[in-house]
């Protein structure tokens, strides 16, 4: 019997639904339309080897039985034609809503080339070495298959910025072997080659797509960052609204005692292992510390937001460890509020971000207003770009007045964008996004070179001025090679170092002191000197006057109005005042105009 092909191909396919059965189950449209595949191309296969027995075994008598066998085989083919459509288009799902209407004419399409092959006459060829099919039936069917598999490819070349490139090339690469099978076969009849070609497709498309296994996170066998975008495509395309949930933790809680890498990947399997259990939700793991969870309702979220929070508020026992697990919760209650997958994580992950300076065991809500705030500071970006690019960045000076002498002894450099109409922007809006993004170090640099560029066209020195203060922002602070790039520009214009005071704040300290006081020790050799503005705001201290090799302390204007709204406020100002003078340190008030 020549079956032997058709024999490869059953065994090669039924390998691949064992290791499906094996895998975690995943509730994906696209690996569901993959395994109907898969039990459309075996049925195709058997039905392909049986029709062959029955034509050898019914030596020309050929019954209701050998008909119904061989075109119920050729009806496989098509309808396999049409599923791996279904299947190939699944990601046009979410962003095209002609896909509905297209898939109705597809299906009717395929419906009409079943009952052309059922009414249409089919004949029997055998001899010593082959048995097959010929006739009108099997040439329609070719006609609807190739017809059908020709589609697939037109759309996933003019589609191909919708759908994921591994499935574009993995379709285009089972439909060629699809195509290049049929028409051998159309042209050599004795030659069964389109069952095995259709085993041959989809072991490609397990191995490329479909392998359960690359949807999961390996150390947890939680879904991972992959199926998690399937997953929101399929809910953007078939659900509409729904609510995500990302859980945020850091190991702060117990930094004081090491834990090996098998407790910290127990750890982990613990607390996989409890979110998983959660009913309503699919979890997802992150990188680091970090899940999502995908709800279809808005209560479920609510509700298992308020059990995860109970529950990490107790310990968890590592091999005899309590370890408290510091997290927070991130909800967006509305996905639909971003129509765009990529757009959504991208927020997301700004959110996050965002939040983790917040207190631990809290819930925070992603809504319109902070979308709004996200968009807004976006195009505040660039704007400053645009500034930048443009030259309208200007300094302004705020004058010092020194009490002792009873004059201007110095300024501080106040940076402005100005607008094209001549206003200025407020240094509260920009200034904030520019630390975020990135731009403040570019920023910084200008400021910088325009005071330097100052202090050589203007004589200061004969004005009374004895030094110029310019601002460092915390970002600025930790770049390595911020001593470099001052001293290269001061180099440049070739201005006197002693007239140069840079500005830095204690939150500078919390990103790394070791890298602030390495560009302090390398400015401060140079000629440079350095105030500690906004004192006793924030992370403050009189540590950090002993820390920091300042030569000046500046209050913030807070604590200057709290002299003179309260007596505890005079007395700590005073005391404050007199500690730091006694270290040979002077001290600016500020807000006193």
């Amino acid at each position: 019997m020549i079956i032997q092909a058709q024999i490869c191909g059953i065994v090669l396919v039924l390998v691949i639904m064992t290791l499906c059965l094996l895998q975690r189950k995943i509730d994906l449209r696209a690996q569901k339309l993959f395994r109907i595949n898969l039990l459309i191309v075996l049925v195709s296969i058997v039905l392909d080897a049986y029709s062959i027995i029955l034509i050898q075994r019914a030596e020309g008598v050929y019954g209701l039985h050998e008909y119904v066998v061989c075109k119920s085989y050729l009806m496989t083919l098509v309808i396999g034609a049409y599923t791996s459509f279904l299947y190939l288009t699944v990601e046009l799902e979410a962003v095209s809503k002609k896909m509905q209407r297209i898939k109705r004419y597809a299906a009717v399409f395929g419906i009409l080339g079943c009952l052309c092959i059922a009414v249409l006459p089919i004949s029997f060829y055998l001899d010593e070495s082959s048995a097959y099919t010929y006739g009108p039936s099997v040439n329609i069917t070719y006609f609807f298959s190739i017809t059908f598999i020709t589609f697939n490819i037109v759309i996933l070349i003019r589609c191909k910025g919708y759908i994921h490139h591994r499935r574009r090339i993995a379709g285009l690469v089972w439909m060629a072997i699809w195509i290049i099978a049929a028409l051998i076969q159309l042209f050599h009849n004795e030659l069964l080659l389109v069952g095995y070609a259709s085993a041959i497709g989809v072991g490609i498309l397990f191995m490329r797509l479909e392998n359960p296994e690359g949807y999961l996170d390996r150390k947890t066998g939680l879904l991972n960052q992959q199926a998690l975008c399937m997953y929101m495509q399929q809910n953007y395309a078939r659900y509409g609204n729904f609510s995500m949930m990302v859980i945020s933790m850091d190991d702060g809680s117990y930094a004081d005692t090491p834990f090996e890498e098998k407790q910290r990947s127990k750890l982990t399997e613990m607390m996989s292992g409890y979110l998983d259990s959660m009913e309503k939700t699919v979890v997802f793991k992150n990188s680091g510390w970090e899940y999502t969870l995908l709800f279809r309702e808005q209560n479920s979220m609510a509700e298992i937001s308020e059990k995860i929070l109970q529950r990490f508020r107790t310990p968890w026992n590592v091999e005899g460890k309590n370890v408290y697990m510091n997290i927070r919760l991130f909800q967006v209650p509305d996905c639909l509020v971003v129509p765009d997958i990529e757009k959504l994580l991208e927020l997301t992950g700004l959110f996050v971000s965002d939040g983790k300076k917040y207190s631990s065991q809290s819930i925070m809500v992603m809504d319109q207003e902070w979308i709004e705030q996200v968009q807004t500071n976006v195009k505040i970006g660039q704007y400053i770009d645009e500034a930048i690019e443009e030259d309208r960045i200007q300094v302004f000076y705020q004058p010092i007045y020194s009490t002792r002498k009873g004059c201007f002894v110095s300024a501080e450099a106040l940076v402005r964008i100005r607008n094209r109409d001549g206003s200025f922007m407020a240094p509260a809006q920009f200034i904030p996004v520019a630390e975020k993004n990135g731009a403040i170090l570019q920023l910084g640099e200008i400021v910088f070179r325009k005071v330097c560029q100052l202090l050589q066209k203007e004589n200061l020195k004969e004005k009374g001025i004895q030094y110029l203060e310019i601002n460092l922002s915390a970002v600025q602070c930790v770049q390595l090679d911020l001593a470099e790039r001052f001293i290269k520009i001061m180099e440049e214009t070739k201005v006197d170092p002693a007239m140069i005071n840079l500005e830095i704040t204690e939150s500078a300290t919390v990103r790394s002191k070791e890298i602030l006081l390495q560009n302090m020790e390398k400015l401060q050799a140079y000629g440079v000197s350095f105030s500690l503005d906004d004192f006793e705001t924030g992370y403050s201290n009189l540590n950090y006057i002993l820390e920091l090799p300042v030569q000046i302390v500046k209050f913030d204007r807070k604590m200057t109005m709290s002299y003179f709204d309260s007596e505890k406020g005079k007395m700590i100002m005073e005391a404050a005042i007199h500690m730091i003078k006694a270290m040979q340190i002077h001290t600016v008030a500020e807000g006193v105009e």
